[in-house]
């Protein structure tokens, strides 16, 4: 029986304007962004392997590795296969919500309570300046308020809401993965 067994996580970008700040402020405030990344939170530690995945076939359980601080999910271009931002020299911060990227990764067993399951580095770069990165804790929720269990099959929607001086990041939806259609082809040596 097919089920899925990572975690998709679409991205959208917005810049949010207060009294008084403009886009331009924004934008000069954070500059491009230049990359996108996910990994899992281990608060107990980590350890050195993540690429680990065991299926057992007789009760369909996977279990997966604990998760490596060095070892992280980039994101991709949505309706692409080429690596977030599409743009060269970056992706120009908008102020209007859309959708900008997508991933899958290994899911974390989410245990509620505030604990976050995933941290998001936001990479930018203002003209002129050094790149930046932030990192933003991604605490998973669903309708209900905090998700607990396996979110592996399931879709988590992040909107991250860019201002003059901060960035922060809401799970707004979940969902499981829905069949979005089909598609073939001819294989030829």
């Amino acid at each position: 029986q097919f089920r899925h067994l990572l975690t998709l996580f679409t991205v959208k970008i917005e810049a949010v304007r207060e009294t008084g700040v403009s886009l331009y402020d924004i934008q000069s405030a954070w500059g491009k962004v230049l990359e996108l990344r996910i990994q899992q939170w281990n608060p107990s530690g980590w350890t050195e392997d993540t690429d680990t995945l065991t299926v057992d076939l007789s009760n369909g359980n996977v279990t997966y590795a604990n998760p490596d601080k060095e070892k992280f999910t980039t994101f991709y271009n949505t309706g692409l296969d080429t690596v977030f931002p599409a743009e060269d020299g970056g992706f120009t911060l908008i102020d209007t919500p859309q959708e900008v990227a997508y991933t899958m990764c290994a899911p974390k067993v989410a245990v509620g309570g505030g604990v976050h399951e995933y941290e998001l580095t936001i990479v930018t770069k203002r003209e002129g300046q050094d790149e930046k990165e932030t990192v933003i804790p991604i605490d998973l929720k669903d309708d209900s308020g905090d998700f607990t269990g396996s979110p592996a099959g399931r879709q988590f929607e992040i909107l991250l809401k860019f201002k003059k001086s901060r960035a922060v990041a809401v799970v707004a939806s979940i969902d499981e993965w829905k069949t979005g259609g089909q598609g073939n082809a001819d294989i030829t040596d």
